[in-house]
């Protein structure tokens, strides 16, 4: 054989063993990627079948393998001990869920906590005897409102409540939440009576405009229309 043919030879036996060893590099690489994902979607696969049919904690654990038990942090997840739920159960948790939800937006979460000094009262129905400098003092503390005030009348009234936000967001440099305020008064002596004594309900609209921590406050209640000041701390 000549030293030309044995080169060739030579080179072409070196590409093919190359070519072969990458194939079967390539391969094997596929292989067990693919087997990976194989393996990990029928673990998923396997506690979501035992999930949906509402096995409990041990009966998972007794019907999967060894590896979807290691794959699968059991602990994390809250599954019911009942075997069999129907549709009217599945509707009745999610009805409750839906009422539970739709009450915790109604409710909101507590006030930002405020001590307001100074308010100033607008009556729709104004007249000559109205007060309208009310020097309110009152404070509102994790959701918890106490505070008294001069009412239009010239009354000294203390009022105490919850204090509830529904909304906060911030518009540049300025903050706006509201809510509202509801609780109970006292201190009328000739107007706002409860079945004759000096208590009447507290029901308010509010909307509180920050900058930083100082606060300017609106309120309305039926025919009155109020403004004030406050702190935030």
């Amino acid at each position: 054989m000549s030293k030309i043919k044995f080169i060739f030879y030579y080179q072409l036996f070196f590409l093919l063993f190359s070519y072969n060893a990458f194939a079967t590099i390539n391969l094997a690489l596929n292989n067990e990627d693919i087997n990976k994902k194989s393996n990990q979607n029928q673990k998923l696969n396997l506690y979501n079948f035992y999930k949906n049919n509402s096995y409990n904690h041990q009966d998972i654990k007794l019907k999967s393998n060894s590896f979807a038990t290691k794959y699968i942090d059991w602990d994390k997840y809250e599954i019911p001990s009942t075997k069999t739920v129907n549709n009217d159960a599945k509707m009745s948790v999610e009805g409750n869920e839906t009422n539970h939800n739709w009450l915790s937006s109604l409710w909101g979460k507590p006030y930002s906590n405020t001590a307001y000094l100074g308010m100033w009262t607008r009556h729709f129905q104004q007249r000559k005897n109205h007060i309208k400098s009310n020097k309110l003092l009152a404070v509102c503390y994790k959701g918890y409102y106490l505070g008294t005030f001069i009412n239009s009348h010239g009354d000294r009234t203390c009022s105490i409540g919850v204090q509830r936000s529904l909304y906060n967001d911030t518009f540049s440099v300025f903050e706006v939440e509201a809510g509202y305020r509801v609780g109970l008064m006292y201190g009328y002596k000739r107007y706002l009576r409860l079945f004759g004594t000096s208590f009447f309900p507290l029901v308010q609209l509010v909307a509180d405009v920050s900058l930083g921590n100082f606060v300017t406050e609106v309120s309305w209640a039926w025919m009155v229309f109020t403004i004030g000041f406050g702190y935030k701390f």
